[in-house]
């Protein structure tokens, strides 16, 4: 595996990154009706093609939302997009869990698609998806997604 087109990652790198996790595990216990049937925790959701892995999502489910960790694919299949499709899945998985006077999860209200670096081109295209906010870093408080665009293109011009 190769991120970002950069050197091969070491195996600990990979697993201090995107297997170990403080978070509790699936069959961990929770009360019911709080988060998924499998637990609270961290996850990797497997995407295959024809009985090929093509791509893997890891995520974490909380109590109050998804966060989408990372994710990574098969460079021969950029051209499908396979990181939108995974986000739209994550972010559809969400709404069934906490959707409608049944929902299984009512807690699990949000989606968050990890740290947004603006001046980062790799994490731009998380600005793609709406509505959305941002985290200000000095407030703690989460702002409209098109005046902290705006804000955050008038500092970089700076």
């Amino acid at each position: 595996m190769r991120t970002h087109h950069e050197e091969e990652p070491k195996l600990s790198s990979f697993q201090n990154f995107l297997v170990s996790t403080p978070l509790m595990q699936p069959g961990s216990a929770q009360a019911p009706g709080q988060g998924p049937l499998e637990g609270y925790g961290s996850y990797h959701q497997q995407y295959w093609l024809d009985g090929v892995l093509i791509a893997v999502a890891v995520l974490d489910v909380l109590p109050g939302y998804l966060s989408s960790v990372y994710f990574f694919w098969d460079p021969d299949l950029g051209h499908m997009s396979l990181g939108k499709v995974s986000t739209m899945n994550e972010i559809e998985w969400v709404r069934a869990q906490s959707a409608g006077p049944n929902a299984a999860f009512p807690l699990l209200k949000h989606y968050t698609m990890g740290f947004y670096i603006h001046s980062c081109p790799k994490m731009r295209y998380k600005a793609e998806y709406r509505p959305s906010q941002l985290l200000c870093p000095q407030t703690f408080t989460f702002v409209p997604l098109e005046p902290a665009l705006l804000a955050l293109t008038r500092q970089s011009l700076l």
